[in-house]
């Protein structure tokens, strides 16, 4: 069923966002990081990652909506939405990219103003770098960008016959996973200040979230 299978796989999306964020936890988290910190840093930190994998989705699935209204026949024109996905997750996988070479010098994400700032990556930060930093950035990058790239080929043939009720789904599922509250507001910065340390913070937020700020 397409909607259990779009369920699961941002669900699945948003757990691979998430072992960049572990990676950095494992080896440049705050020695004195409590066991509370660490779980909310992981649940609320997932959370963002869901939210930037429903907002890559939304106009995929906007435009799965208005077509089925239109034309009642699920997704057209499935290679340029494939182009759009594909264009979409490598600008996606750069950013990551680029955070990651960072956070290990400047112990925080890289907000809108450092991009301007930087709109390439910071050789400066490449260049203090370890040679194994280097091969598990690379390592990682790469296969979140492959997993992206090739999963979501079959999703786009099950939207292509999805109906009406199939496409009013996908679209409040995708609308909760952007939201990424069921409160009175959506995800905010907010929900990671639970502790007096900058770099907890930093480590909760998500790359594409401060990319926007």
């Amino acid at each position: 069923m397409v909607i259990l299978y779009y369920i699961l796989w941002t669900l699945s999306l948003g757990l691979k966002l998430s072992v960049l964020r572990w990676f950095e936890m494992l080896f440049y988290s705050p020695s004195d990081m409590t066991a509370s910190e660490i779980l909310q840093t992981v649940v609320n930190g997932y959370r963002f990652d869901l939210m930037i994998v429903g907002f890559w989705l939304a106009p995929v699935i906007i435009y799965l909506v208005f077509s089925q209204l239109v034309t009642g026949q699920g997704l057209r024109h499935p290679k340029f939405v494939k182009m759009y996905l594909i264009i979409s997750w490598i600008f996606i996988c750069l950013l990551y990219l680029k955070d990651l070479v960072s956070f290990p010098i400047i112990k925080n994400r890289l907000f809108w103003t450092d991009h301007l700032a930087h709109p390439l990556l910071n050789f400066d930060h490449a260049g203090q770098l370890e040679w194994w930093n280097w091969v598990a950035i690379v390592i990682l990058v790469f296969g979140l960008f492959r997993m992206g790239l090739f999963r979501f080929q079959g999703l786009i043939k099950k939207m292509q016959n999805v109906g009406y009720f199939g496409a009013a789904a996908l679209f409040l599922w995708t609308v909760l996973i952007c939201r990424g509250n069921l409160g009175e507001h959506h995800l905010r910065r907010e929900d990671c200040q639970f502790s007096n340390k900058p770099r907890v913070e930093a480590m909760c937020l998500n790359p594409g979230f401060t990319f926007s700020k």
